[in-house]
């Protein structure tokens, strides 16, 4: 992004102190090149940014700067290049700065890296909090591929290992940058040069480690913040539970720093799987419902080319009733511009930027305007922008809105699980017998096809991976000659956690089911998470009873179910449910709290015994779950009724908010009813101002009175 306008990037901070750097890349008029700069601020306690500040030297020297990392009491600072080196030729290199007794920064030393020998100026860093890892990316051949490398700490604070590329996996063909890891060293992230239909551009990934050594990671998969047209880059987590990247996404060619929800399980957005191409890293999504509005939306606009030479001025301005700058964009030769801090009104004008202000100018030059989801109002006046801007924001919200309900209403089945791992351990219902008579197990397609097949070790473990997780499938004893084996009777399996911690004890012909299970709690606990981030937190149900329809899957031999009891805590019977001969039962007064348990009654409604066979469970709205024990119905019952909750919150605000912006926008196009609603809150407002003073006279009698 060569040109006037500023850039800005690489944020990185103390999650513990609040400080935040970042670089800034600074137009030099002069040199004509853009150096960078590292700019400061700060997190106070009520969440508000301190006004950001240009690092003073040695910090800012003469050269391209920027901090790669910094203690966890930012007490130490990590600097990009050698900065005991004057020529720009030896710059290559890191360094760190400490305090000094007056509390100034001063440089302390560089770091040994031998192996750094980038062949371009581009190269980066990346130091953890902790200090003891290193992470380094450059191009060793002028292949346009650079790689990341790591190096240890092994001896006091500047001793350090070897640089080390990382395994194939994470290094490819194409170009790798902007590496970072988390505190605990189990996630990394980074940028990868990417080609698709779509064009080409580095866009965020990530990997989890495998062991303890750094060189073994999963395969890595893309961050659904970074979308596939724009640069994003230089992602740091977190602060605050904020996590930070750079992105040119609205201004292409100039980047800023975007921030977004980082939550446990997934990013928020790979979490509720957002399917609308509009939903992107943005505030608004972040908040979700907070505002009616999105306080700021992107505007691209296309100035009509017989009217471009008209301006005296290529860059324009909004500008708001009180006289300040709220956004500037440039127009390019081809009378394209971009505002990226549209206002959610229309309380502003646009304005020419160091020109004369000239109103008939702006009546005069006609412009197109669109949206990210590609509606567009054409044909306008410059003047006009700021109320032709507003109504098609409010169009955009309402239809973003409109998925967003669709979304939460989804199956959350189909919609956020994947295919899965699983790791087992076959047993015998013998303690005694130790050797198995099969070698392979097989995952069988409801059509009878094999869809793989593994390995059963010697001590009885094994690792499926990718399972369909939303399909039915079958797992069956193979011979060593890969021969099925009819009689399971007496297997059973652990399922271990991937700690290799067991999880659950199933027997062999339920291994299946059970694992289709578990992954669909899994999803399930994600989903409520996502929906409760769009809510802004807000607790769905704690209290009072709801309706939980079900059906017995497990045939059982040992009695015939005729009724089901749902038991308090302290014992009694708080709802008997028939049993139809299909299976099928309806609870209709479900406590939310979760304190009960079911138990299977007898024809007297007395509650005879607990069963522990396997059950599926759907609420009034259809949020269901496959293959749970009877047993989990307090617990996973209640997480689908929270799920179904805060569905419904959701839609409610969604109805209500686009309703709003509805009659917002017919009455900025129908002036009359406009005028009828203002006379109409005028008499309103008229009839409380009589209330207002009849009551005061009253209450004046009163006082009198007493």
């Amino acid at each position: 992004g060569f040109g006037p306008e500023n850039s800005f990037g690489f944020a990185i901070g103390s999650d513990k102190t609040g400080d935040l750097y970042f670089v800034k890349s600074i137009y030099d008029d002069d040199n004509g090149f853009f150096i960078d700069k590292i700019m400061h601020t700060k997190l106070d306690e009520n969440g508000y940014w301190a006004e950001p500040e240009m690092m003073l030297p040695p910090i800012n020297d003469n050269f391209n700067n920027a901090v790669v990392g910094l203690s966890e009491n930012a007490d130490t600072l990590y600097l990009l290049g050698n900065y005991r080196a004057a020529h720009p030729r030896l710059r290559s290199g890191l360094s760190y700065a400490v305090k000094n007794e007056k509390n100034e920064w001063e440089i302390a030393g560089t770091i040994k890296l031998p192996q750094l020998q980038p062949v371009t100026e581009f190269y980066g860093f990346y130091v953890n909090t902790k200090q003891d890892v290193i992470l380094a990316s450059f191009e060793t051949k002028k292949r346009n591929s650079d790689d990341i490398y790591i190096a240890r700490l092994i001896d006091g604070k500047t001793g350090y290992s070897d640089l080390i590329p990382l395994p194939e996996n994470i290094n490819t063909k194409a170009s790798e940058i902007s590496p970072s890891i988390s505190d605990d060293g189990k996630t990394l992230t980074f940028a990868r040069f990417v080609k698709d239909e779509n064009g080409s551009n580095y866009h965020l990934f990530e990997s989890k480690a495998i062991g303890d050594d750094f060189m073994q990671w999963t395969e890595p998969r893309p961050l659904s913040v970074s979308y596939s047209e724009n640069f994003d880059a230089y992602y740091w987590c977190c602060m605050d539970n904020i996590a930070f990247f750079s992105s040119d996404r609205d201004r292409p060619g100039l980047s800023a720093i975007y921030t977004f929800e980082n939550i446990s399980k997934e990013d928020m957005y790979a979490a509720i799987k957002m399917k609308s191409k509009s939903v992107k890293a943005d505030p608004y999504w972040n908040s979700a419902l907070n505002n009616p509005l999105p306080t700021a939306r992107t505007l691209n606009g296309i100035v009509q080319s017989n009217n471009v030479a008209k301006l005296s001025s290529k860059k324009l301005a909004l500008v708001s009733i009180d006289g300040d700058t709220i956004d500037r964009a440039i127009i390019d030769e081809n009378g394209r511009f971009t505002f990226s801090n549209v206002p959610k009104n229309d309380d502003y004008e646009v304005a020419l930027v160091n020109a004369p202000k000239d109103e008939n100018k702006l009546n005069d030059v006609v412009v197109s305007l669109s949206t990210n989801d590609g509606r567009q109002s054409e044909n306008i006046t410059l003047n006009q922008l700021p109320t032709a801007s507003t109504n098609l924001l409010q169009l955009e919200t309402i239809e973003n809105n409109l998925a967003l309900q669709k979304l939460v209403r989804e199956d959350y089945r189909q919609s956020e699980l994947t295919p899965e791992t699983l790791i087992g351990k076959i047993e015998t219902q013998s303690t005694e017998s130790k050797e198995f008579t099969f070698k392979k197990l097989a995952l069988i397609a409801p059509n009878g096809d094999i869809l793989d097949m593994v390995d059963v070790a010697e001590d009885g473990t094994f690792k499926f991976s990718d399972l369909p997780a939303d399909t039915e499938y079958e797992i069956k004893l193979m011979s060593a000659d890969e021969q099925p084996i009819a009689d399971a009777d007496g297997v059973f399996v652990s399922i271990m956690t991937e700690e290799n911690e067991p999880a659950e004890r199933v027997a062999l012909n339920e291994l299946s089911k059970a694992n289709v299970a578990r992954v669909q709690v899994a999803a399930l606990d994600n989903a409520i998470a996502s929906r409760k981030l769009i809510n802004n937190e807000a607790a769905a149900i704690t209290s009072g009873t709801s309706s939980l329809s079900g059906k017995i899957e497990t045939e059982s031999t040992d009695y015939t179910y005729q009724k089901l009891a749902l038991i308090s805590a302290d014992g009694d019977t708080l709802e008997i449910a028939n049993v139809a001969e299909d299976g099928t039962f309806e609870f209709n007064h479900v406590p939310n709290n979760a304190n009960y348990e079911v138990k299977v009654a007898n024809v007297e409604n007395e509650a005879a015994m607990q069963a522990n066979d396997l059950i599926s469970l759907q609420t009034e709205s259809g949020v269901a779950i496959d293959h749970i024990r009877m047993s989990q119905m307090p617990e996973i019952g209640n997480k689908l009724l929270q799920l179904e909750a805060l569905n419904n919150q959701i839609a409610a605000k969604v109805d209500t908010e686009n309703a709003l912006i509805a009659a917002n926008i017919e009455a900025a196009n129908n002036p009359e009813i406009a005028e009828e609603n203002s006379t109409v809150d005028n008499a309103d407002n008229e009839s409380n101002n009589a209330d207002n003073a009849e009551n005061n006279n009253t209450a004046e009698q009163t006082a009198s009175t007493e």
